[in-house]
Parts: C-alpha cells; sequence; structure tokens
C-alpha cells in the first residue's frame, strides 16, 4: 500500500517503542525503526523525466 507521508507517523514510532521498551525492560538492548522510505518525485524537464530521492 502507497500513502502520502504522514507526519505523525515518527510519534506513532516513538509511543510504540516506548511500550515495547516497557514490556521488554533490560532485554530490549535496541529499538529501531527499519523499513519505510520517503520518496521525493521532482519534474526535471517538461518530458516528464523523473528524479527520486530516498531518504532511510
Amino acid at each position: 500500500m502507497i500513502v502520502d507521508y504522514d507526519p505523525l507517523w515518527p510519534l506513532d514510532f516513538e509511543a510504540e517503542r516506548r511500550r515495547i521498551a516497557a514490556a521488554l525492560g533490560d532485554l530490549a538492548v535496541r529499538i529501531e525503526h527499519n523499513g519505510s522510505c520517503r520518496i521525493v518525485v521532482e519534474q526535471e524537464h517538461v518530458l516528464g523525466h523523473l528524479r527520486l530521492r530516498c531518504w532511510m
């Protein structure tokens, strides 16, 4: 599923990370988010050539 970026997603992750950390206690060495990608599409020419950039 592809949807527009939601600026609340980092806050959602932080809330979930805290719940996981509380449940796992010292067993959780590190909790990270991996996998999502924001894609910015910029039109470079009138012909419609596109440049994609991805930040992780």
